[in-house]
């Protein structure tokens, strides 16, 4: 079985997921998609060498990653795609053409099914649009939406 995750940030949890998953014999692409301005997971980050939009050279991915995480990555592959973010009347049509273009490269590796750890940026919703014919799971990282500075107690309620 071919799998494709597609996550935003949160590879603290997805690297582990892809290669547990690439254990049990499961084909598993990882893909990271970061927004132009904060190219940073927390796991390893891009923000001293800022990359532009689309699809990272993999040198630099490698480079970026480093050796130990490199290693325990071996048997899945990881690639990172940078997308625009900002005002939505500025970027409209450049975030259409790069969810088209990330989405037609999803399209042609043919996937068995398409796992998205989900945010809430356009951008999702605009590759959403482009790959509707294909078997999608969609995950959550929270139950409740917030950022980060919102208090633990918030975060538990529930409305």
């Amino acid at each position: 079985m071919r799998v494709a995750i597609v996550s935003f940030y949160l590879m603290e949890s997805t690297i582990p997921l892809g290669k547990s998953l690439a254990e049990e014999g499961v084909d598993v692409d990882l893909y990271c998609l970061l927004p132009q301005s904060n190219q940073n997971t927390y796991v390893f980050d891009f923000m001293g060498n800022l990359q532009p939009n689309g699809f990272v050279n993999s040198n630099i991915t490698r480079n970026t990653l480093g050796n130990r995480l490199y290693k325990f990555l071996s048997g899945t592959k990881l690639k990172v795609f940078i997308f625009p973010d900002g005002r939505f009347d500025r970027l409209f049509l450049n975030d259409l053409y790069f969810a088209y273009r990330f989405s037609r490269y999803i399209k042609k590796e043919k996937y068995d099914l398409i796992h998205v750890i989900h945010t809430s940026r356009r951008f999702w919703l605009f590759l959403y649009f482009f790959i509707p014919k294909r078997k999608i799971i969609q995950t959550l990282h929270e139950v409740t939406s917030h950022n980060g500075n919102t208090h633990f107690l918030d975060i538990a309620k529930i409305k």
